[in-house]
């Protein structure tokens, strides 16, 4: 080894050569100043928890809970625009001049949400719930899309096939 380099003799002519090493090569981690450790460990932790965020959120935001329901509950079948199959609760009150579209909050179903639509039906209101993909009885897995797909969906039930004027 030759200062700051290191020397083979060529099998040809034997004549020493010397290859200078590039200077980054020559960094060791522990050689870093202790303020660089820290922010290369700080960011090498920061990237590793956008990663692990990245993977845990989906589950985290659309909490899918087992169905609180079965095939026996009075639901019907609607199909969002990407053809999955979504389950709907339709509670009449025929003397209601209003109609809620009831869109359930994140980790409950219809089947959980059920005596509380069963409370605004008692209000005077027709009321129509639906779940999203992934959730109760519906079909699919449970994305920011596919809760837009089944509004949708819903509405679509309501005015098209129920009759039900949009002003109402």
């Amino acid at each position: 080894r030759l200062g700051n380099g290191y020397a083979f003799a060529s099998e040809l002519d034997s004549t020493r050569v010397t290859i200078k090493k590039a200077s980054f090569m020559t960094i060791q981690f522990q050689q870093l100043h202790p303020a660089v450790q820290i922010m290369v460990v700080a960011g090498l932790l920061y990237v590793a928890l956008c990663l692990l965020a990245l993977l845990m959120s989906r589950p985290m935001m659309f909490p899918a809970p087992a169905a609180s329901y079965d095939e026996s509950f009075p639901t019907v079948t609607l199909r969002t625009a990407d053809g999955l199959a979504v389950s709907g609760l339709f509670l009449d009150n025929p003397s209601a001049e209003r109609t809620l579209l009831f869109s359930h909050g994140n980790g409950e179903d219809i089947g959980r949400a059920k005596e509380f639509l069963e409370e605004l039906r008692d209000l005077g209101f027709s009321v129509f719930a639906y779940d999203y993909p992934g959730y109760g009885l519906s079909g699919g897995s449970p994305s920011e899309e596919g809760c837009y797909q089944a509004a949708e969906a819903a509405y679509r039930y309501l005015v098209e096939e129920r009759g039900i004027e949009p002003a109402n």
